[in-house]
């Protein structure tokens, strides 16, 4: 999958190629006529692809699904209802089924959305700052069947892991309980998770 524009007035519209020209074509006309549809964020997801676009409709950069046809080239719903579009980034596959990812609301600020690539499938994962503050989850990174990330819960801005359920999202460990310690380049090497946190003892390091 690709972003392309072959000059025939449908703007920049999401491309699917097998890697041969007879197996290369434009997936949808997302937003219809020579605008584009701003596609971004496009990210590999079981056989298709998760992004975000807008399709003129009045709604505003939303995230999508498409399983590399037409017909199965869907938005995942409206988070962020309006022309303003949730910001969702950060898609993240926890398996073949279900990814996470961030987008804001005005009901619940930025926080952990999940879909399994339907529109029924897709929504709030678990509003860790309650109300309109957000816990604006970073640096995720899919890890043991679900996804490690920083975010701001009461503890300050602390590791984390979901493995894309409400109770199964929790505090992996409180790094600086006085403070922060603000996990952010989470990095799989092997079996484990390298990443730079800010420790009460020796300050911002490396940490696993």
């Amino acid at each position: 999958y690709y972003v392309g524009n072959n000059g025939n007035g449908a703007g920049q519209e999401l491309w699917y190629s097998d890697g041969t020209a007879a197996g290369t074509d434009m997936v949808r006309d997302i937003r219809p006529g020579a605008q584009s549809g701003g596609i971004t964020n496009l990210t590999a997801f079981g056989a298709g692809a998760l992004f975000v676009a807008d399709d003129g409709l009045g709604n505003g950069p939303e995230p999508w699904f498409s399983d590399g046809t037409t017909a199965g080239t869907v938005a995942l719903g409206d988070v962020r209802p309006g022309v303003s579009g949730s910001a969702a980034t950060d898609f993240t596959s926890i398996g073949s089924t279900l990814a996470v990812f961030t987008a804001y609301s005005d009901v619940s600020g930025y926080e952990m959305y999940q879909t399994d690539g339907t529109a029924a499938g897709t929504g709030l994962l678990v509003d860790m700052s309650p109300g309109i503050g957000s816990s604006s989850p970073s640096s995720l990174c899919a890890f043991g069947g679900g996804a490690l990330f920083g975010a701001l819960g009461t503890t300050g801005r602390e590791l984390y892991f979901t493995d894309g359920t409400t109770a199964g999202t929790v505090l992996v460990r409180d790094i600086h309980p006085s403070s922060s310690s603000s996990p952010s380049n989470l990095t799989v090497v092997g079996s484990q998770v390298f990443f730079s946190a800010n420790h009460p003892s020796f300050g911002a390091e490396l940490m696993k």
